[in-house]
């Protein structure tokens, strides 16, 4: 019996090795759309999106430099990435803080490059940090900031 099964899986694997590989050149080969939006907070927003979250009309590179883009959401094809306005000690950018005013563009003395930076952030952080953009209430902030420890 186990000559008969050696023989038989040894033909199935005859005809599949012996079938030819063919890429299909009917398959479209187009790049995955890119989608990004940058968030603001409010009162400074150019539209709303889903009529609840305001945003401005930047793309990714020109927003790095913008002193009102604090928060970037990137999707490409089927992955999205988050990013946040960060400062050197790894908090989020405050808009809205006492001693922020102003320093959105501020750069570093000794290296010439700015001080707040976007970095790559968890997804729960980033709504936490947009709700607070969108009702500039403290605890979104503090709660954004629990996350990224």
């Amino acid at each position: 019996m186990d000559k008969g099964l050696n023989n038989s899986t040894m033909s199935i694997k005859k005809t599949i090795s012996d079938v030819p590989h063919i890429i299909s050149q009917a398959k479209s080969t187009t790049e995955p759309t890119r989608i990004e939006v940058v968030y603001t907070i409010t009162g400074k927003q150019d539209y709303l999106e889903n009529d609840k979250y305001p945003c401005i009309e930047l793309d990714s590179e020109s927003a790095k430099e913008s002193p009102s883009a604090y928060a970037m959401k990137i999707t490409i094809g089927q992955r999205t990435k988050y990013y946040g306005k960060r400062g050197r000690h790894g908090r989020l950018y405050n808009p809205v803080g006492m001693f922020s005013e102003g320093m959105a563009s501020k750069r570093l003395g000794h290296a010439g490059r700015l001080e707040w930076r976007f970095t790559e952030i968890g997804e729960k952080a980033f709504k936490f940090y947009r709700d607070f953009l969108r009702t500039k209430n403290i605890a979104y902030l503090h709660n954004a900031e629990r996350e990224l420890l």
